[in-house]
């Protein structure tokens, strides 16, 4: 549905949750830290080609600005996650004309989802 783009850092009180919501929400994989991800007590990735995906930790700061997972279908996406009961925005425009709109997951962090660039 989505892909992330070089990979964000989320905080969390409970990381094993929080990884397992992106997992039941947008299908991501725990993959197995590297060395590059040693702070890190958890690792998602959409494929595990990718460089990108989200890492989650209970120390430090998140990603700024909000982290942003593109998609090729704004309505679908936001009509999928609402389905799944995702905490999400309404659909709005930036002054580029680019749809966007945005999530809050289980442990408070607001993300952004928009149509591709």
């Amino acid at each position: 549905m989505c892909n992330i783009p070089d990979g964000y850092y989320l905080l969390a009180n409970d990381t094993d949750s929080l990884a397992t919501w992106y997992q039941e929400k947008f299908g991501f994989t725990r993959v197995k830290a590297t060395e590059e991800d040693e702070d890190c007590e958890a690792v998602l990735k959409t494929d595990k080609r990718d460089p990108g995906g989200i890492s989650l930790g209970s120390t430090g700061s998140s990603t700024s600005p909000t982290p942003i997972i593109y998609t090729g279908n704004i309505r679908k996406a936001h009509e999928t996650l609402s389905d799944r009961n995702v905490q999400v925005a309404p659909i709005q425009q930036d002054n580029q004309g680019t749809n966007y709109f945005q999530f809050t997951d289980c442990e408070g962090n607001v993300l952004e989802v928009s149509e591709e660039p």
